[in-house]
């Protein structure tokens, strides 16, 4: 049973689904004439200004965030209505996978992906950006051994305009602080 996907979204030739959320979908797809593979992430969430605006503004940290330890973002567009990023593939695994396939990792393979994550949130918190969703699933791990922080959705910077509301919490509940 396979689902249905769109053949192009913009230039680019979908060759698969890779997960489905709340907010969206999320492609695998091909530049045509470079045949580099990416990640297409559609905002599926129509006319609602508020995510439309927090789904643009994670492109714009990302684009912001030049990092071997981060996903990098290659394009941002409109298309029909709906707003698409395309970032690196990581071929591979995300962290909680793995975690649920191995349930425990040897401690200097743990401590080398704690290390590069957290590489990767000191180079973040350098350029002012708070990441605000850290949690397994959002870092990744290539087949090569690399790891690459991902998902900036709800990620803030010295801006501030990206502050929750008083009595919002943003973030994956499990993995909040408790004062949040």
């Amino acid at each position: 049973m396979s689902e249905e996907f769109p053949p192009l979204i913009g230039k680019y030739k979908v060759t698969g689904i890779i997960a489905k959320g709340g907010m969206g979908v999320v492609y695998k797809a091909i530049h045509p004439s470079l045949k580099r593979y990416g990640v297409i992430k559609k905002m599926t969430a129509r006319n609602k200004s508020g995510n439309a605006e927090r789904f643009k503004k994670e492109a714009q940290i990302l684009l912001d965030l030049q990092s071997p330890y981060i996903v990098h973002l290659f394009d941002y567009f409109t298309e029909a209505g709906y707003r698409y990023m395309v970032e690196e593939l990581v071929d591979g695994i995300a962290l909680d996978k793995l975690i649920k396939k191995q349930t425990s990792l040897p401690s200097p393979i743990a401590m080398l992906f704690m290390q590069d994550a957290c590489y990767a949130l000191k180079y973040a918190h350098s350029k002012e950006i708070v990441h605000r969703d850290i949690k397994p699933g959002n870092i990744l791990i290539s087949k090569k051994g690399e790891i690459k922080l991902a998902d900036f959705g709800i990620a803030s910077d010295s801006a501030g305009d990206n502050v929750p509301e008083t009595g919002v919490a943003l973030g994956t509940p499990a993995y909040m602080p408790p004062e949040q």
